[in-house]
């Protein structure tokens, strides 16, 4: 499917979100990713990106992405602008929401966060009633993602977004400093939710070996690595 970037947005230095205008009907389940493919340097590269806007959008889609450096398909995205298209396919993935359970931990780290964005809308546009603990770990204030939409997001009594950042000195108000601990995650989740893990693999692996420690069974727990 050829979509056409219709805008934009400059996330933060390294990472920007690209709005791809759905020219059809598009069906995906909150947490799901597409296969995005080009032609760089003539070789056929694909990767894969996680949506981030909710199912509830029928008008375009939305994918994250971080400049890698030397990274073929992220440098080549960067380069792009508006009105430029897009060769995408899926949708693909397990990594869904399950809307059958009532309580929801979400941790992440940088782009991780995409999925959970398609899931935190898809919650808040259907009315559901679920509960949602968001934990997003980041090196400063100026990498944070989504910042201003997930702090308006807390006016919803079903949202918290806990945000920790690991290379600062002093705290600033409404955040954490460190990387994610079994404290961080006691004080401010529901240890009987279900739990979802999303980031590079040294994180999640990390996160994995803080939720056996917290006695969460391997049952309750949902992984996405990239």
């Amino acid at each position: 499917m050829l979509l056409k970037i219709i805008k934009i947005i400059e996330e933060t230095s390294d990472t920007k979100t690209f709005r791809l205008a759905l020219n059809e009907n598009f069906n995906f389940l909150p947490g799901q990713f597409i296969m995005a493919e080009a032609n760089i340097n003539n070789k056929l590269v694909r990767r894969a990106y996680s949506i981030s806007t909710p199912p509830t959008e029928k008008k375009y889609l939305e994918i994250t992405v971080k400049r890698i450096e030397n990274g073929l398909m992220s440098n080549y995205l960067h380069s792009l602008k508006e009105n430029a298209s897009l060769e995408i396919k899926g949708p693909y993935g397990h990594f869904v929401l399950d809307e059958k359970e009532k309580h929801h931990v979400f941790i992440a780290a940088g782009c991780g966060l995409a999925p959970f964005m398609s899931m935190i809308r898809y919650v808040i546009n259907k009315t559901l009633d679920i509960n949602i603990a968001l934990i997003y770990s980041e090196k400063t204030p100026e990498y944070v993602i989504f910042k201003k939409e997930l702090d308006q997001l807390q006016k919803n009594k079903n949202f918290k977004f806990i945000l920790t950042l690991t290379r600062v000195k002093e705290v600033s108000k409404g955040c954490s400093i460190g990387r994610i601990s079994t404290d961080l995650i006691k004080n401010n989740a529901n240890l009987k939710s279900l739990f979802y893990v999303s980031g590079p693999v040294n994180m999640v692996d990390s996160i994995l070996n803080l939720l056996k420690e917290l006695v969460i069974p391997k049952e309750k727990i949902k992984i996405e690595k990239y």
